[in-house]
């Protein structure tokens, strides 16, 4: 894989919400990210892709995380 080549990449990432109670409720999603592999200490690792579709959102953070898990 060439470094610097932009991939769509599906993986499981966190999201939180209000639950029926009232209370905050984690679950497990299915997203879809634009993705780059970038050279970092112990070799290659998943980048989320700023480009004009990128906004911020906490979601991001976690994605990130989750992602440098795979």
């Amino acid at each position: 894989m060439k470094a610097r080549q932009i991939k769509k990449l599906k993986f499981w990432s966190l999201r939180g919400a209000l639950g029926g109670g009232g209370g905050y409720v984690e679950s497990d999603v299915e997203v879809t990210r634009k993705v780059r592999a970038v050279r970092g200490e112990d070799g290659l690792r998943w980048q989320l892709v700023k480009d004009d579709e990128y906004k911020w959102s906490y979601c991001n953070e976690v994605d990130q995380e989750c992602l440098n898990n795979i």
